[in-house]
């Protein structure tokens, strides 16, 4: 099981953490939690938790390191959208 909020996963992907952008994060991730990729986990003064769990197809193409696999299931085009899946198949 993989933990995570909107403001890590920019950090990881090297992008700014203004309000602006985490909540453009977070609209992926929504998009994620209903396509079923990921699962909320709840809220904290931090914010929304997401996790991804061993029954994601995202957790398998990570876990492959299959950086193509994750761009595709995501849907992440964007120029910061390789790093995201890169830094998710690390």
């Amino acid at each position: 099981m993989l933990t995570f909020n909107s403001k890590k996963i920019a950090i990881l992907a090297e992008i700014d953490t203004h309000p602006v952008i985490l909540t453009l994060v977070k609209d992926v991730l929504e998009d994620l939690r209903r396509r079923g990729y990921v699962s909320y986990m709840g809220k904290s003064k931090h914010g929304v938790k997401y996790v991804i769990n061993s029954s994601s197809p995202l957790w398998q193409a990570a876990k492959h390191g299959d950086v193509e696999a994750i761009v595709e299931l995501t849907g992440l085009r964007s120029a910061a959208g390789p790093r995201v899946a890169r830094l998710m198949a690390a």
